[in-house]
């Protein structure tokens, strides 16, 4: 991950998938990241901008394999709980078209434009980098707390808050 950045400092660095048990590409299982307590054999913070929190294949493995979304989120949670969060992505990993169809689950990212031709490499490094994203399998949600979108951190300090909700689905 060091030489990543120093070769490629502007990139985003994604950790894809974290949980995968018997492979060794599951950063977080091989770090050893107990999700209850956020402690692991290996430092964590900073190392990466993203974590693919959904992927399609998680859906048709077995738990031994490979964790599921709920256990993915849950320990993306923790990282967010202990201030060492990084953006969660949601990939396509369509392998085989039979039992992981294309297209879902998927990344939203909040950009100056819906344009897609007019879209460049830092409106995208500068939403990831922003938490400027949205993980869905199908449904785009839009939600504000006060003025503050998805992303942000809100303290109410005892206070009303108002929570705007807008959702669009097939």
């Amino acid at each position: 991950v060091a030489r990543a950045r120093e070769v490629v400092p502007q990139a985003i660095i994604q950790l894809n998938p974290p949980m995968w048990n018997q492979h060794p590409i599951g950063y977080w299982s091989l770090a050893g990241f107990d999700p209850m307590t956020g402690r692991s054999r290996m430092e964590l913070e900073g190392q990466f901008d993203a974590v693919e929190v959904f992927n399609s294949r998680t859906l048709d493995e077995d738990p031994s394999v490979r964790a599921s979304v709920d256990q993915v989120l849950d320990a993306w949670m923790t990282t967010l709980d202990l201030g060492r969060g990084a953006t969660a992505t949601g990939n396509t990993d369509t392998h085989r078209l039979a039992k992981t169809p294309p297209g879902w689950p998927r990344t939203y990212l909040r950009a100056p434009t819906d344009d897609p031709a007019q879209l460049t490499d830092a409106m995208v490094v500068g939403a990831l980098r922003a938490g400027d994203a949205m993980v869905t399998s199908g449904p785009y949600l839009r939600a504000t707390v006060g003025a503050a979108r998805p992303g942000r951190v809100v303290l109410d300090a005892g206070a009303r808050v108002t929570l705007a909700v807008s959702l669009q689905a097939p």
